[in-house]
């Protein structure tokens, strides 16, 4: 179970990032999501979809402080983000939301985006109270969701890049290596 908690600590699971993957947590409080959404779009400068990226970011982390145990005190949600063809943008959460994805999918192994992925939820088919989440599988080329309520939530988006992708600014190229 890779991308969930499994009650890590904040830095234990930003630490345990693969290569090729960035990670950043955040506390569970709503000023965070701000952070983490104008994190990304910085991130994503250049590509044309640092609006999209910050939009997914946004939603994934704020269900993540409104719906999960990472709002309680000392909480926390990770932000990940995996470079390949596609950039799959997620966010971790501490679990405990009983409705939130449904029943326990494992995360067994690290998704990659070559991945089939069958059986995992789609995240346009989740209901919330709003359309945010159906905003997000517009967006992307796929979503899903794996982890339980005991050990956390990875719900996630694979986003596609325009091709050619802009020269990414200095400044930006500077976030990556921080």
């Amino acid at each position: 179970m890779h991308n969930t908690t499994t009650g890590a600590s904040a830095n234990a699971w930003r630490a345990a990032a693969p290569p090729g993957v960035l990670r950043y947590t955040f506390a569970g409080v709503p000023e965070q999501v701000r952070r983490a959404r104008k994190l990304v779009e910085e991130l994503f400068t250049g590509t044309g979809r640092e609006d999209d990226a910050g939009l997914v970011v946004n939603e994934l982390a704020n269900n993540s402080v409104l719906y999960t145990r990472s709002g309680r005190p000392g909480g926390w949600f990770g932000v990940e983000l995996a470079f390949g063809t596609l950039v799959r943008v997620g966010v971790v959460d501490l679990g405990g939301a009983g409705w939130l994805i449904g029943e326990p999918t494992p995360c067994s192994h690290e998704p990659t985006l070559d991945d089939d992925l069958e059986g995992l939820e789609d995240l346009a088919g989740v209901a919330l109270s709003g359309r945010g989440l159906a905003i997000v599988a517009e967006l992307a080329v796929t979503t899903g969701a794996c982890g339980s309520d005991a050990l956390g939530h990875f719900v996630w988006a694979d986003l596609a890049l325009p091709d050619p992708v802009e020269e990414v600014p200095p400044e930006a190229l500077r976030l990556l290596v921080s």
